[in-house]
Formats: C-alpha cells, sequence, structure tokens
C-alpha cells in the first residue's frame, strides 16, 4: 500500500510564488494548507488549498503559534518563501524539528550567503559574471571614499532586504540614490543596519530585467 504523502504549509500565501506552489503540489496529490499575513491570501483562493492559517504579525511569537497550529494539523513539511519568513523559521529550527516538521530552508551558513548582497556580489565577481563598480564599505569614512571612486551619482543599497537582529527585523528603506555627499551620508545613515553599513554601486544607465528560477 502506498503511503499517503506528506501534508506541506505554504508560506508568503499573498505572493504569486505562493500560489504557484500551492497549485503545483496540489496536483501532485499532496495535501496543501496556506499561511499568510493577510486573512485570506491569494493561495489560500486555489482550489487545492486544504486549509489557511493567518498570522497577522512576522515574529518569534507569532510564528510559534503558526508552528502549534501546523502540529495540530499534522503538517510535515514548511516552505517559506520570502527572506523574512525563512529567517522566522530558522531562527527556531530546532523548535519546528522538535515538532517533526522540516523546513524547507537552508541553515545559516547557506542563508548567509544567499540574502547578504555584498556575499553574492563577491561571489558573482569571482565566477566571472559582471557586476556595477561595487565597494563595501565599513564606516561612514569609507562610504564618502568609495562614493567618490565610483562616482555620483551612485546607488547606497543595504546589505539585507530583511535584517534580522535576533529578535526582530530593522527597517528596509531599499536601495536610493546619492547626488553628492550631503545626499550621500544622509542615505547611508538611514540605511545601517546594526554593524552592517550599506553598499555603494556606480549608476549603470539602461533598463532593468531579473530571471527567477528555482
Amino acid at each position: 500500500m502506498t503511503p499517503p504523502l506528506d501534508r506541506i504549509l505554504v508560506l508568503d500565501g499573498r505572493t504569486i510564488e505562493a500560489l504557484a506552489c500551492v497549485r503545483s503540489l496540489g496536483r501532485a496529490g499532496y495535501w496543501v494548507a496556506v499561511g499568510g499575513k493577510r486573512r485570506w491570501p491569494l493561495a489560500s483562493w486555489s482550489r487545492y488549498c486544504r486549509a489557511s492559517y493567518h498570522y497577522p504579525e512576522e515574529t518569534l511569537a507569532g510564528f510559534a503559534g503558526l508552528r502549534r497550529w501546523a502540529q495540530r494539523h499534522k503538517v510535515r513539511v514548511v516552505l517559506p518563501l520570502t527572506e523574512a519568513t525563512t529567517l522566522l523559521c530558522n531562527a527556531e529550527r530546532g523548535e519546528w524539528e522538535d515538532a517533526g516538521i522540516t523546513l524547507g530552508c537552508a541553515p545559516d551558513g547557506v542563508l548567509t550567503r544567499a540574502f547578504d548582497k555584498a556575499e553574492t556580489l563577491r561571489r558573482a565577481s569571482a565566477c566571472g559574471v559582471q557586476i556595477p563598480p561595487t565597494r563595501f564599505p565599513t564606516s561612514l569614512a569609507e562610504c564618502r571614499e568609495a562614493a567618490e571612486a565610483v562616482g555620483y551619482p551612485c546607488v547606497v543599497k543595504p546589505r539585507f532586504t530583511s535584517a534580522w537582529n535576533g529578535h526582530g527585523f530593522l527597517p528596509d528603506l531599499g536601495p536610493t540614490y546619492a547626488k553628492n555627499v550631503a545626499e550621500l551620508e544622509a542615505a547611508v545613515r538611514s540605511r545601517r543596519q546594526g554593524e552592517f553599513w550599506p553598499i555603494i554601486q556606480g549608476f549603470v544607465p539602461g533598463k532593468g530585467k531579473g530571471v527567477f528560477t528555482v
């Protein structure tokens, strides 16, 4: 007799990526549930969604409630689909595993290489992938030197999209542009994430395109 397929909980239900996962897993015969910050996230409307859970905040306490719900529903795999939910799940990996639930995300070392933009850029350059003129300053003085080196206007980019300090997420103001020293200093001060100063890059004109794969 073929054993039943695992029950899977897909997070970040508001995203189209979650909807795609729910459809694909459902077609393959899995029991699929959806978790999300919205009460009726996009992926929960799929005919393959068997149950849903609303977590109003992405916090450790909120995810403890999510974990209890998943355990009651005999979930065996949880799939976080964004940096924030991945970091929250990974922060209490042991608790999830003790509940008999496998996390569909990598451990700390791999996540750092994936989520730290400085690490990603360094590895891309080492592999021969072209990147914009880029500096990785560690102080305000180095930020000024970096901007002078790449030229104005320059791009000021936070190291992390979701900066986790062990207790919560630091504000994410996203990348911005600086046309002079005054704008540079304001941008780097506001985008500093704890000990991590933002990346300084040369401005490259043109149209931006992205390729996303699994």
